[in-house]
């Protein structure tokens, strides 16, 4: 019996959604959890004068503005050995911030928790989620 390969991709597709994850098997016994903050708390964060570094990680033909308040520009989103430079502290809370259409936010995430910073976190939404509210913004210089 002959089946057409359309029929043999639909086969497998719906047989890729029953099969199992590698968490399912225990293959993955500590699966990362990217802790999030909304712009609401964010905003409330910075209105109660908390010590928090916020590390904007859009590409320079994105910057237009940025949340007014003290900002690391990270050039081209890359986090390298120099960040720890620019932040000594590994407990320091961090916030990092992009596009809500990139996953910079998370790499930068895991980039840092990689490297032994403890207090991170990613702005739900991104730079949009802050203007949306009409929050404060300031153009790059």
């Amino acid at each position: 019996m002959k089946y057409s390969s359309i029929f043999i991709l639909l086969i497998i597709c719906i047989n890729s959604l029953y099969a199992r994850s590698p968490l399912h098997y225990g293959v993955i016994k500590n699966p990362v959890v990217i802790e999030s903050i909304s712009a609401k708390e964010l905003k409330t964060k910075i209105k109660n004068n908390e010590k928090l570094i916020l590390l904007d990680l859009r590409g320079t033909k994105t910057n237009n503005c940025i949340l007014a308040y003290k900002n690391y520009f990270i050039k081209n989103g890359r986090i390298n050995n120099s960040i720890y430079k620019l932040i000594p502290n590994l407990e320091a809370e961090i916030i990092v911030y992009s596009s809500y259409s990139f996953l910079n936010s998370e790499i930068a995430f895991l980039n840092l928790q990689s490297m032994g910073y403890k207090n991170i976190e990613v702005l739900e939404g991104g730079i949009e989620s802050w203007i949306e509210l009409d929050y404060p913004i300031k153009s790059k210089k």
